[in-house]
């Protein structure tokens, strides 16, 4: 009976401490402070563009512990002067030194931008986490507000300058009353609530589905709505990609920046994806390729029409001369290749002064037929030059065959036909050796021999490839779904591109004549290779208004003219001024309208002469065009040294639904 009293007690006591137990638990939870109201609780569902930022702060932090913080001024315009740059600082100059908001309260808060639409972000109306009650009465007094009243949870007022405020669960709406009267409207009404209420965007299916399938903590995120081009009445900034809506979030993760996307077109345009094959052989490139982008193209489609266009010109006589290329079909209406290619930009480190060479792999049902369609039609196509140029026998480029780990490839050297071709831009391709190859299942095309022997060295493994490295290989890791795929290695791109413009400046350069990519504007005139009259060079000399000639290069523009040790005199019958020639010169022949082109007065040993010099207006031109991709050249050598890595890949979902992810690694190096 005891035990038994003993048993009663015992489970009564183990029940009732379990009971209290749960009780106390069930306080706890009691006591957890509410969740916070969504931001998007009080965004209008119809806006096209909400942008929310977790805290400025901790971006800032995400950004600085990547190295990202370097990036920011590149992509406001501004060059790289290794200063931190961060957002803070950014929204205090985009504030104004008058502007009640405390920029340092704002990075502690949630932040969030809604507008009607990507073009009309000057009515966007700012949403604010209040940190405080008293937040709000820092930034706006009670002395200078107008018009305040309360509408059950949610108040209002207007300020002096003409902020409208609303509030309600510690979230402030902030815009102008002159800009944004529609959609604070909107907002309002949401804050208010009751009969009637507009649809807020966090119960929107779109903003539902869309956030649904991106990671969380995101340290920001972007919706954003495209307007139909048809009702729109303008055309689509892309054309070739139809996009409806697109879903963005920001995240950091141990130095790397990603941006994951969901996005989904107007149009079906259902992709299948790359094939295992396709991903293993972009797994197999030389590690020192500098970029490599894996994707899908209807060859066939685009060939078809280019043969069925009257219109064509060039473009359909190549295609007919390509015919041999045919070969998958039939009725001969389709082409062997594709429709999967893998392009590569790759350098070859044991030349200094190499440039960056380009190759292209596609697949193919007979890639072997397709290398002798295309030797083919390069034998045509030499033939072809060698009659519009009237080029001496044995002048014109001619093929030849190499072997190499067993594989046939066929090579163009065309040195000796740049070097003698009338068109100055032909002494672009002097170093160019186009080559082709069949390897396994795939056609092999590339800007040199060595590059594709190099492509066939990491291909068998006798030489390191992408694969080698950690980070390119967690990108290149097969995934079923993938539809295109790109690694761009920037830090080792900016390491050649330097190498390569400091050859150009000492006049090393393999390619392209270094006097077109220098900066006359900042050298001595009386020295420098001018780029309006290529070929030439001038020496400095004390006597006054004359231009000392001191090397003419054979295949300048003024070779056929002047002499070194010509001293010009005067242009088109004006003489030189005598404190500038050099200067003078130069105006002259540029503003020069004779035909065929400035007549120079040379003194020479033997008299006084007049020359004319051919126009070079298409030249210069052309010159002008080289200079801006110096430049160009240079600007992406200095983003390397930030960003070293960029890995790109779509997922394609649904035929009307993408996935995509944007990863940046920066350089550990990049640390303030």
């Amino acid at each position: 009976m005891l035990s038994g009293m003993f048993s009663i007690r015992r489970i009564t006591a183990t029940v009732v401490g379990c009971l209290l137990a749960m009780s106390a638990v069930a306080a706890r939870g009691q006591q957890q402070p509410p969740r916070p109201t969504s931001l998007a609780r009080y965004v209008p569902a119809n806006v096209k563009l909400f942008v929310r930022i977790r805290e400025l702060g901790e971006v800032t932090a995400a950004l600085s512990r990547s190295h990202a913080w370097r990036l920011l001024p590149l992509l406001s315009g501004a060059p790289p002067d290794g200063e931190t740059w961060d957002l803070p600082t950014a929204i205090n100059a985009f504030l104004g030194p008058q502007n009640p908001v405390d920029a340092a309260a704002l990075t502690k808060s949630e932040i969030g931008l809604a507008a009607p639409s990507w073009s009309e972000v000057d009515k966007a109306v700012w949403l604010i986490r209040l940190a405080d009650d008293d937040q709000l009465d820092r930034w706006f007094p009670k002395g200078r507000r107008r018009a305040e009243s309360q509408t059950g949870e949610a108040r209002s007022f207007t300020t002096e300058d003409g902020v409208v405020v609303r509030v309600r669960d510690n979230i402030a709406a902030l815009a102008r009353r002159q800009s944004a009267r529609p959609l604070l409207r909107d907002v309002r009404a949401l804050m208010v609530g009751g009969e009637g209420a507009i649809t807020p965007l966090e119960q929107s299916s779109l903003y539902r589905e869309l956030m649904s399938h991106l990671p969380g903590r995101e340290l920001a995120s972007a919706l954003l709505v495209f307007d139909d081009p048809a009702r729109a009445g303008r055309a689509r900034r892309w054309p070739d990609l139809p996009l409806r809506e697109t879903m963005i979030g920001l995240y950091e993760r141990r130095g790397r920046v990603d941006l994951a996307i969901r996005a989904a077109l107007s149009e079906p345009r259902k992709r299948a994806s790359l094939s295992p094959q396709t991903i293993e052989r972009m797994s197999r490139l030389p590690q020192t390729t500098l970029l490599a982008y894996a994707g899908r193209f209807d060859f066939s489609a685009a060939f078809t029409a280019a043969l069925s266009d009257p219109q064509g010109g060039a473009l359909r006589r190549y295609a007919t001369l390509l015919a041999g290329l045919r070969r998958g079909a039939d009725d001969g209406s389709e082409l062997s290749i594709g429709p999967e290619f893998v392009l590569v930009w790759e350098q070859d480190p044991t030349r200094p002064t190499a440039t960056p060479e380009l190759a292209l792999m596609v697949q193919s049902r007979d890639a072997l037929a397709v290398r002798n369609a295309i030797t083919e039609v390069a034998q045509k196509l030499t033939q072809l030059l060698q009659t519009a140029e009237s080029l001496p026998a044995g002048a014109a480029p001619a093929l030849a065959l190499s072997d190499h780990l067993g594989t046939v490839i066929v090579h163009l050297a065309l040195g000796a036909y740049a070097r003698q071709s009338q068109f100055p831009f032909m002494q672009l391709l002097e170093d160019t050796e186009p080559a082709w190859a069949a390897s396994g299942g795939w056609l092999m095309v590339s800007s040199s021999r060595a590059q594709l022997e190099r492509l066939l060295d990491a291909a068998n493994g006798l030489s390191p490839a992408l694969a080698s490295s950690p980070e390119v290989l967690d990108c290149i890791r097969p995934r079923v779904d993938r539809t295109s795929l790109a690694v761009l290695q920037l830090g080792l791109a900016a390491d050649v591109l330097e190498r390569w413009t400091r050859g150009v400046d000492s006049g090393n350069a393999s390619l392209l004549n270094p006097s077109w990519w220098l900066d006359t504007g900042q050298l001595d005139p009386a020295t420098a290779p001018y780029a309006w009259m290529p070929g030439v060079e001038f020496r400095r000399t004390t006597r006054p208004g004359w231009v000392e000639v001191a090397v003419v290069d054979a295949e300048g523009s003024g070779a056929p003219a002047l002499e070194p040790g010509d001293r010009i005199i005067a242009v088109d019958g004006v003489v030189l001024k005598l404190d500038a020639p050099h200067e003078d010169l130069r105006q002259r022949c540029e503003k020069s309208t004779s035909k065929p082109g400035p007549t120079l007065r040379v003194w020479r040993d033997d008299g006084v002469v007049d020359v004319v010099v051919p126009d070079w207006a298409a030249e210069r031109e052309f010159v002008g065009r080289i200079q801006q991709a110096g430049q160009a050249v240079r600007e992406l050598a200095s983003l390397g040294r930030t960003l070293h890595l960029v890995t790109w890949e779509v997922h394609a979902v649904e035929e009307t639904r993408y996935s995509a992810r944007l990863s940046l690694r920066f350089g550990a190096n990049a640390s303030p």
